[in-house]
């Protein structure tokens, strides 16, 4: 797999900062899930610690949240996060979005709410990692933002809203639905999209009934100039199908890798499940209503299946995004 340089200088190492749960010489009982309760309203976690052994060293975070009608379950088996957590040493974090619906001709579908229209998502985001660090050795300093579609749009909105407590960010095709940020703080952004994307496309889209995209550079070229950059993008071809978008002159790192033969899908993760398998959750059957995405987006659940499958190797995502977390506290 072709490896690529994005302009990330190594962070120097900084002294840890250590949560509650860092007590030296007391052994941590395994967490698998954090609940909270944020304004009254319930909230869950899956959490997968490192396999290995943890105890007073603080851990590096990285919360990926999922897609519109996903799950927990579904963006760890997306993401690939979880085998990365083992092998480097930090904390996977899954929020469980609720059931609020895509927009107010899409309802009642498991989503997020980034207008906080219903509930509270930085809220909860901040309620969440206050209760992992009570009961994690975390570091506090070193919390990273990452998901799929609207999980991507979510996690770069708790990013701004939460700057403070997210180190970097690193959507993967996401729903921009906006290009304004409640903090207008810089905050290290590498951001993953597919030319093939008929879910978000590339170019953005404005319906009734899917809502408004703003356009991939428009959303990653606001990012850039909050990050205080002067000059780019500049363009590196990875590979054929892979080019680096950097943008220069940043107080904050910006990049995005732009992936031809790429649909809405997870770079270098092809989803493990078949396109029949797909079909039949998006079509629905006589004891399960059909999903609406294929209806709010205008395409057959045969089209969106191929989509969901349509995945360029030529990367990792989970590979570059750690290297680039790692560089940023």
């Amino acid at each position: 797999m072709p490896a690529t340089t994005v302009g990330v200088t190594a962070a120097t190492a900084a002294p840890a900062t250590a949560s509650a749960a860092c007590v030296d010489g007391v052994p941590q009982p395994p967490v698998e899930r954090i609940d909270v309760t944020v304004n009254g309203t319930p909230r869950t976690a899956q959490v997968h610690l490192p396999a290995t052994p943890h105890g007073s060293e603080p851990l590096p975070v990285v919360l990926s949240f999922h897609g519109v009608s996903g799950n927990p379950s579904v963006q760890k088996a997306t993401d690939g996060l979880a085998d990365k957590a083992d092998e480097k040493g930090f904390v996977a974090v899954y929020p469980e979005g609720l059931v609020v619906g895509l927009n107010d001709q899409v309802t009642g579908i498991t989503g997020w709410d980034p207008d906080g229209r219903k509930v509270d998502e930085p809220a909860f985001v901040a309620a969440l990692l206050d209760e992992l660090g009570a009961k994690v050795c975390i570091d506090p300093s070193r919390v990273y933002a990452t998901g799929m579609s609207a999980g991507g749009y979510i996690a770069l909105v708790v990013a701004c809203a939460l700057p403070e407590r997210i180190a970097a960010v690193a959507p993967v095709a996401a729903a921009y639905q906006s290009t304004e940020c409640s903090s207008g703080r810089a905050i290290p952004t590498m951001a993953f999209h597919g030319l093939d994307d008929i879910v978000i496309p590339f170019g953005g889209r404005s319906t009734a009934q899917a809502g408004t995209f703003v356009p991939v550079l428009d959303a990653v070229g606001a990012q850039a100039t909050r990050n205080g950059c002067t000059g780019g993008p500049d363009t590196q071809e990875v590979t054929p199908k892979v080019r680096l978008l950097t943008w220069t002159g940043c107080e904050s790192p910006t990049v995005l890798y732009e992936l031809g033969d790429h649909g809405h899908a997870w770079p270098g993760h092809p989803a493990s499940y078949s396109k029949d398998l797909l079909v039949s959750v998006l079509a629905g059957s006589a004891t399960q209503p059909p999903n609406p995405l294929p209806i709010a987006i205008g395409q057959t659940p045969e089209a969106v299946a191929e989509n969901f499958l349509l995945t360029n190797v030529d990367i990792d995502a989970t590979d570059l995004m750690w290297t680039f977390f790692s560089a940023s506290r």
